[in-house]
């Protein structure tokens, strides 16, 4: 009885005797079937293939269902009860049952399972676009919109959403994969996003694709970039002098071109840290990262993780975390860890939101959950699996959307977890990476695989933060020089591409010239799939970010009154207001880039 109570002990707490512990025992895999149902589980994680396309039948079926009685609603008879809520009711219910037949195409060892998952996504997929452009749907919830009855903030920002994402919804065709992307596929890709945004009444395509971002518009972006390069100007010239110097000692007198500066730019970095990335590596084993990760984000934002006991799960080595207010002893929501390589699984980590977090008509909240999937290396026998910097790095930042997901605490499941801005939603995962540069976080987290005890050493902790800085300036113009281009050619007609770039480059790159044909945006995949005429949201979410952490953690990292007020006040909120309002309300201004570029200048070369 004493071991299974151990067994069932918050994770991490406090001391390094329990991070020991618990790194030795924490992701030891249950054995035998895990059949387990729990209360507030509409997701199902196992079921068949042919389960899963009758699933993704009824889905459709239903969701006609609820989409033709709502069109069928006269004019002038429209309430929030006979369209918003039948409409939102749909949503909180399907999206845990969507998810359960589609994220299997992700984590399934079944070649069988994947196949039906994928062919469920596509017949869903074709089901909701043909959901959002139903006119007959779209005059009913216009109408409503007109008619001005009263609602609550959040249902009136519903309503909003539901009546510009059906106006804005439309099959846009665009390369998924593009194989070597070149400038002709490009120029043909933005003519035909052009001409559907113009269909759409929009003046060009990124008056569409901005329209629901915080930017909003061309002209915004335009000065966020502006802002961000004058500013790096001295740091990059600097830069730019010094790899110049180094050319000069090793080739003589000669011009520096563009294709000097990746060449030296590795060299000056060689010469300034004596980093072994190999044997960084020697000091993450995955069972004391993972353990350490979730010590500070239990700690920082007042939570507690407890492990399931047989769960039902989609393979042995999937394990699921109940969290808990840690003041409260509140249930918030479940998130599943899978973790470890296997054939057939997605190849890359991410995190998917599996069940939303709302309020139903009955007044419950459904419970949110998340899954995490990760492709890292299992211990097998007395070899440890040892994750690379980048990798901890990676999942540190990941994590943070599964909190993000858990935390939310909106009504909607439209503005549930992780549906929020696409020019915000990173920030909480580029703010909380920043923890893993910070020497008292990395030793929570790094231990000498050999004797754990022994955590990553000061002057390299310093290193690794130096190093992620090292030649911001330049890097950071080469991403502004993209960004700008993607923007030009999406507010603008028949742009000579070649010929902006030629004219782009010199200007920002500090007088560099393109190198002869070169031509850097046939290779920029962003441009073509994902962040087209939004390639600043990147730069724009890190800015916010950094902000955040000069503001708000930098004196005090594991500071859990801000954690929670950064909880309550950005991450429980949710799309339930604009990201703007959310940032005005936890700053109390609007965010600056000063913060960005002064850190940049105090670690840099």
């Amino acid at each position: 009885m004493a071991k299974k109570a151990e067994r069932n002990k918050i994770i991490a707490i406090t001391g390094a005797s329990t991070i020991l512990a618990v790194a030795l025992g924490f992701l030891v895999a249950l054995k035998g079937h895990k059949r387990k149902r729990l209360h507030g589980f509409i997701l199902q994680v196992n079921l068949s293939a042919s389960e899963i396309l009758k699933l993704a039948d009824r889905i459709i079926a239903k969701s006609k269902l609820v989409h033709d009685s709502v069109a069928s609603v006269p004019l002038d008879k429209v309430s929030y009860a006979n369209v918003i809520s039948p409409l939102a009711e749909l949503e909180a219910e399907q999206f845990p049952l969507v998810q359960s037949c589609t994220f299997q195409k992700m984590v399934s060892a079944s070649d069988d399972l994947r196949q039906a998952s994928s062919e469920a996504e596509r017949r869903i997929d074709v089901h909701l676009l043909m959901c959002s452009q139903r006119e007959d749907v779209y005059r009913v919830i216009k109408a409503l919109a007109a008619k001005g009855e009263w609602m609550s903030p959040e249902a009136k920002r519903y309503v909003q959403c539901m009546v510009g994402a059906t106006r804005r919804t439309v099959a846009i065709a665009r390369g998924k994969k593009c194989g070597e992307e070149n400038m002709q596929i490009l120029e043909k890709l933005v003519q035909t996003r052009n001409k559907i945004a113009r269909l759409l009444g929009y003046s060009n395509y990124a008056e569409y694709a901005l329209e629901t971002r915080m930017a909003r518009t061309s002209t915004k972006v335009y000065e966020f970039l502006e802002n961000i390069s004058v500013n790096l100007t001295e740091m990059a010239n600097k830069e730019l002098t010094m790899l110049n110097s180094l050319k000069k000692k090793e080739e003589g007198e000669s011009p520096f071109g563009l294709e000097d500066m990746l060449y030296y730019t590795r060299k000056a970095e060689e010469k300034e840290f004596e980093i072994d990335y190999g044997d960084v590596q020697q000091y993450f084993p995955v069972n004391l990262v993972i353990s350490g990760i979730f010590k500070i984000f239990q700690d920082l934002f007042g939570l507690r993780f407890e492990e399931v006991q047989e769960a039902e799960v989609w393979h042995d080595d999937v394990r699921l975390l109940s969290v808990l207010d840690m003041s409260s002893n509140k249930h918030m929501g479940y998130f599943y860890l899978d973790l470890y390589s296997r054939e057939g699984k997605y190849g890359r980590t991410c995190v998917l939101s599996l069940q939303n977090g709302c309020l139903s008509l009955n007044g419950t909240r459904q419970i949110p959950i998340a899954l995490i999937i990760a492709q890292f290396p299992k211990q097998v026998g007395n070899k440890k699996a040892l994750l690379r910097f980048s990798q901890v790095v990676n999942f540190f930042h990941e994590f943070s959307h599964v909190v993000h997901h858990i935390c939310n605490r909106a009504s909607f499941a439209k503005f549930s977890g992780l549906r929020v801005e696409a020019d915000f939603i990173e920030v909480p995962g580029l703010l909380l990476e920043k923890w893993c540069y910070e020497s008292i976080c990395l030793k929570m987290i790094s231990g000498y695989h050999q004797d754990i005890t022994k955590p990553l050493v000061d002057e390299m902790c310093r290193a690794l933060k130096r190093k992620r800085h090292s030649f911001f300036g330049l890097k950071v113009k080469q991403e502004i020089l993209l960004c700008l281009f993607d923007q030009i050619i999406h507010s603008n007609e028949n742009v000579d591409m070649t010929e902006l770039l030629k004219h782009l480059h010199p200007k920002v790159l500090l007088g560099i010239p393109l190198l002869g044909e070169m031509n850097p945006a046939s290779c920029f995949p962003r441009l073509v799939v994902g962040y087209d005429a939004t390639c600043y949201s990147h730069l724009w979410s890190e800015v916010i970010a950094s902000d955040i952490f000069s503001s708000k953690f930098e004196d005090d990292l594991l500071n859990q009154y801000e954690g929670l007020q950064f909880r309550n006040k950005i991450l429980a909120l949710g799309g339930a207001k604009d990201a703007k309002e959310i940032l005005l309300g936890y700053l109390g201004r609007e965010p600056s880039v000063q913060a960005y570029i002064d850190s940049r200048r105090k670690n840099s070369l």
